[in-house]
């Protein structure tokens, strides 16, 4: 068992992967670029930052931190990258894992794939796109939507609201709030993307015709269901935010808000090109362990500061390095 386990640690393939893919450019724990090679462990080197005096290896803080099964995980994601996202069920079939195994390396890619924040430009299209406030995967709560949503104003409140945006660097989406949509909320996940901004279209809506005079840029408000032929930008703009939709309601049932950021970085991402979880540039990014141990908190602090819910059910599940690693704010999901 000793011999296998030693083969299993010196897989060609594993220390292929370390010394083309994995690079040290900071302490996953503090973020400073100062630190010095400390040792060996197993086929890579050890490393120790100076600035608060732990120790790590190139995959600390990625997506492949703690697992036992890497070389196992690198198919699942190469399965991810051809295939994008299956069934938790054929994954676990196709690479021989189990459902919390599979489930927990899809968000941990996911996590790794960051919001486009970059500007709109001068003129941008936006619009809400919305989801009933989801609880999927916490124990103890029923999914009968129809058990608490027992009239319009009640149907507001239990919606998770996202912003779509499109300009010159292309499509985005943003979870903004659970609830009732306020200028404020759009201000906040916009602020970044609309500097240089001049004028917005969107279908009718008063939120967005509010939040223009707020900002004092131009409004253009269109009807969706009158838009020309010739108008291919708008008709792509609206069947994208259906399809996302469509992708979401039915290809997964459903997905729970705390998840739901994830979901619409990956197929805004997937708009431009094909998402490949396998590169320097992912394994650059030593802050997905933190989100993917944090993720509670941030999902409980959202709940807290930007919606009409009150946060229920806490997953009882929790880890012992969780808050141990850097990550910046702008980082987080939402």
């Amino acid at each position: 068992m000793k011999n296998a386990a030693v083969k299993t640690d010196f897989d060609p393939i594993l220390v292929k992967f370390y010394n083309s893919t994995i690079k040290v450019n900071k302490c996953p724990y503090c973020n400073s670029s100062s630190y010095y090679r400390h040792g060996k462990y197993k086929f890579t080197y050890r490393y120790k930052c100076r600035e608060c005096n732990r120790t790590f290896i190139p995959s600390t803080g990625t997506s492949i931190h703690h697992l036992k099964k890497k070389k196992v995980f690198l198919k699942y994601a190469e399965i991810l990258k051809t295939d994008g996202i299956l069934t938790l069920r054929k994954m676990c079939k196709r690479v021989g894992i189990a459902p919390l195994t599979s489930f927990d390396w899809r968000h941990k890619i996911l996590a790794s794939v960051s919001y486009n924040d970059k500007s709109l430009g001068e003129e941008a299209l936006c619009k809400d796109v919305w989801f009933l406030y989801n609880l999927k995967g916490r124990k103890g709560i029923g999914f009968d939507n129809k058990m608490f949503i027992k009239n319009l104003k009640d149907l507001d409140k239990k919606t998770s609201k996202l912003v779509a945006a499109d300009g010159n660097s292309g499509y985005s989406i943003k979870l903004a709030k659970v609830g009732s949509l306020g200028v404020n909320d759009i201000k906040r996940v916009l602020d970044m993307k609309i500097k240089g901004t001049r004028r917005i279209i969107t279908a009718e809506n008063k939120i967005f015709n509010d939040f223009a005079k707020n900002l004092k840029i131009e409004h253009k408000k269109i009807k969706s269901e009158f838009i020309k032929p010739n108008e291919i930008r708008l008709r792509k703009f609206f069947s994208i935010n259906e399809d996302f939709r469509h992708w979401i309601n039915y290809s997964f049932r459903g997905v729970a808000t705390k998840y739901i950021q994830l979901y619409a970085n990956f197929y805004s991402y997937c708009r431009r090109k094909i998402y490949n979880p396998l590169t320097i540039s992912v394994f650059k990014k030593k802050y997905i362990w933190s989100i993917f141990t944090s993720m509670e908190n941030i999902y409980k602090s959202f709940l807290t500061n930007y919606s009409e819910i009150a946060y229920t059910a806490p997953i009882k599940r929790n880890w012992k390095t969780s808050g141990m690693y850097y990550i910046e704010s702008k980082k987080i999901s939402y």
